[in-house]
């Protein structure tokens, strides 16, 4: 792995959030980290807050996942303006995977 960059969120002129990014050989961005400046905690105790996973087609992988009963919490979103689409779901023991559109 090694060092990306890191992008600050920021939500009402509070730094809320530092998302960490790494990168393997010349796939960018494979693990992001987050730093929760708010004080959260997470719901699942010491367990992690969720994984996310890249997709090339949200509607697709969206369609798919429905197929099998899974739904979306809400509709795919952007965080900020021209970023990726994401959407979470729930895995069977209900953590919560992200998916993240990959930008073409």
């Amino acid at each position: 792995f090694r060092f990306s960059s890191e992008m600050d969120i920021v939500r009402d002129g509070a730094l809320e959030a530092t998302n960490y990014f790494f990168s393997i050989g010349e796939q960018e961005n494979v693990l992001e980290l987050t730093f929760n400046h708010d004080g959260r905690s997470y719901e699942l105790g010491t367990a992690y807050g969720h994984i996310a996973i890249g997709v090339e087609d949200m509607s697709e992988a969206l369609a798919r996942l429905k197929e099998h009963g899974i739904e979306p919490e809400r509709p795919p979103y952007q965080v900020r303006e021209g970023g990726s689409r994401i959407a979470f779901v729930r895995d069977p023991d209900s953590y919560r995977v992200e998916l993240v559109e990959r930008s073409a």
